[in-house]
């Protein structure tokens, strides 16, 4: 199970892709959108994402994504200590391996190379409703491949001026079937002490 999540989206958000700095070096906030990607994931400075999450295996729990914008054509992801890194240009996001997250633009007969596999976009405009609210406009993606290792498909749904509202990851390695679900429960500046 664990060979993958190395290439999904755990590989995203758990592996440290590069080093990051300290939270009060990223003091410059994101930059307003300028891309149909941006606008679909604006990766703001100081944001938390918690999501809930849920496996066959171990049932439901909670991820939080703490996004930091240390310069504004990066962004980093904070998971438990870790840090991954995006970078943000006028393309889209892009992984530091080089592949997209989601590239621009963004319509319904896009598609660009991802972390592991081909991305299509397989529906715009798209109603979604998780526990965080309701959400319209939204975009959903699906990510595959089929290899001798393993076979993954991951379908996320990203929604503007918010991001990723959901994901579900399902595939096999070595025998082993995998299936996690991520649905967005709160997002939100991140509370600092102290702070009014």
């Amino acid at each position: 199970m664990l060979a993958l999540r190395n290439y999904g989206f755990y590989a995203v958000l758990l592996l440290a892709i590069g080093c990051g700095g300290s939270d009060s070096e990223a003091k410059a906030p994101a930059p307003a959108p300028v891309s149909d990607a941006q606008r679909l994931f604006p990766l703001e400075h100081n944001t938390v994402f918690s999501y809930e999450t849920e496996t066959p295996e171990s049932g439901k729990g909670i991820l939080v994504i703490e996004v930091t914008r240390p310069r504004a054509t990066m962004a980093e992801l904070k998971v438990a200590g870790r840090v991954s890194r995006l970078y943000v240009t006028a393309e889209g996001i892009q992984y530091p391996a080089g592949g997209f997250l989601l590239k621009s633009p963004v319509g319904d007969s896009g598609e660009w190379q991802g972390d592991f596999g081909t991305v299509e976009v397989t529906r715009i405009g798209q109603a979604v409703e998780v526990p965080a609210g309701k959400f319209s406009n939204c975009v959903e993606t699906i990510e595959e491949t089929d290899t001798p290792a393993f076979s993954k498909k991951t379908t996320s749904v990203y929604c503007p001026g918010i991001g990723m509202v959901s994901r579900h990851m399902q595939g096999e390695a070595g025998g082993v079937q995998v299936d996690e679900k991520l649905r967005l429960k709160s997002f939100g500046p991140r509370f600092v002490a102290g702070l009014p």
